[in-house]
């Protein structure tokens, strides 16, 4: 009897282990992404269109950290007067314009 209880532990011990192995995330998934992060400014150049939000920042590093930790933010366009950081959720063409300061997101 005592082979017996032994080989049933031995199943249930071995039936835990395979189901924490294969349930438990491993290491590697629980590892956090490097954060995003943001491309080189591109002065004088604007993103158009492609627009889904928009607020007035301190600055041109406020626009760019908000975009970086926005998940649906691809890219930015700052108007430099006015301070408006228009957001972006696609990687829209640039075009030349000297009032704005643009950018993409890099690493996502």
């Amino acid at each position: 009897m005592g082979k017996w209880l032994a080989g049933i532990a031995g199943t249930v011990i071995s039936a835990v282990l395979i189901w924490w192995i294969t349930e438990t995330p491993s290491r590697h998934s629980r590892r956090q992404h490097p954060p995003a992060r943001m491309s080189a400014t591109e002065d004088g150049y604007d993103r158009h269109g492609s627009d889904y939000k928009d607020f007035v920042a301190t600055g041109i590093d406020q626009c760019l950290s908000v975009c970086a930790a926005d998940v649906h933010c691809k890219a930015i366009a700052f108007n430099k007067s006015s301070h408006q950081c228009w957001m972006k959720n696609a990687y829209s063409a640039r075009r030349q314009n000297s009032a704005f300061i643009s950018a993409v997101k890099v690493g996502d």
